[in-house]
């Protein structure tokens, strides 16, 4: 092989991050882009704003596109809850789907933030279908573990 092919083929293929693969994986929220490349903004066939939300793993990244609009905001739903941001609290703070739209304010709320995807990849489909969950507690060791005080115990 030759000095670019080996350089394309090191890349993941053209220069991108390599797909994650079919599976659960543990993620970083990594990019929340309201805006294409151009400057335009990404909407929905039917006019919509949606947002572009890109993962990164261990094994490789992931795009999911969002619309927001009332009529799709259950799709949102369970990324907030993935990262552990509470309904009710985002309800009492009078934060609204509106604020979403604001690539600012979705970055602030969401990059960074760690869960958990299941990704499938679907035939014919230009992006693979990302579930999201919450991210794995840590397991407690026998070592993480504190005893309990004898005296305590009212038994």
């Amino acid at each position: 092989m030759g000095f670019w092919t080996d350089a394309k083929e090191n890349s993941g293929g053209g220069g991108q991050a390599a797909y994650l693969p079919d599976g659960t994986h543990d993620v970083t929220i990594a990019k929340y882009k309201r805006t294409k490349q151009d400057g335009t903004e990404f909407r929905s066939r039917k006019g919509d704003a949606q947002v572009l939300l890109v993962v990164k793993g261990d094994a490789g990244e992931a795009a999911e596109f969002l619309t927001l609009s009332q009529a799709a905001a259950w799709r949102l739903v369970p990324v907030l809850e993935a990262v552990g941001l509470s309904l009710k609290e985002l309800d009492a703070k009078g934060i609204t789907l509106e604020d979403f739209e604001d690539e600012d304010f979705g970055t602030q709320q969401l990059v960074g933030q760690q869960c958990r995807v299941r990704c499938e990849h679907i035939e014919g489909e230009k992006y693979p279908k990302l579930t999201f969950m919450k991210a794995r507690k840590p397991v407690t060791t026998p070592d993480d573990r504190v005893e309990p005080d004898e005296d305590s115990i009212p038994f």
